[in-house]
């Protein structure tokens, strides 16, 4: 791959992008879920320093791991694990899909929030040409008394 120069994710950086995203969001519950294998490369950010400012703006991470042990010498699961401590979520590992599935359901009943909807219906009056002809015809039977 040439266009990317070094393998690994900037755990710290997608932090704070999804954090600045999130920050100005008005519900109740505000989440983050961070999907990697856990190998924290570059970036300008420490993604301690990351869960803790979204700690400070009310939002929960979720870190899943993904990957099997022993599969990649570069899985490191302490850095999610520590920035799902920092910020008041839980680390998953997922070994497959259905695990993964598993866990997205789990974070969903963990994070049920009622929504409240408005729900707007765009009305059209149509009395006023009945309204028209009745003044008319009124108009009528006044001339014609």
């Amino acid at each position: 791959n040439e266009l990317i120069a070094t393998s690994g994710t900037a755990i710290g950086d997608a932090l704070a992008t999804s954090i600045n995203r999130l920050r100005e969001v008005a519900s109740k519950s505000k989440v983050i879920i961070l999907l990697s294998d856990g190998d924290n490369i570059g970036g300008s950010l420490d993604p301690a320093i990351a869960a803790d400012l979204a700690k400070s703006f009310g939002i929960r991470i979720y870190s899943i791991i993904v990957g099997q042990d022993g599969e990649t010498e570069k899985v490191d699961e302490g850095t999610l694990r520590e920035v799902a401590k920092i910020a008041d979520g839980q680390f998953f590992r997922a070994t497959d899909n259905q695990a993964l599935k598993n866990i997205f359901e789990q974070i969903n009943r963990l994070e049920k929030v009622k929504i409240e909807q408005n729900i707007y219906r765009d009305v059209e009056d149509y009395y006023y040409i009945y309204l028209n002809w009745a003044i008319v015809f009124l108009l009528l039977a006044f001339l014609f008394k």
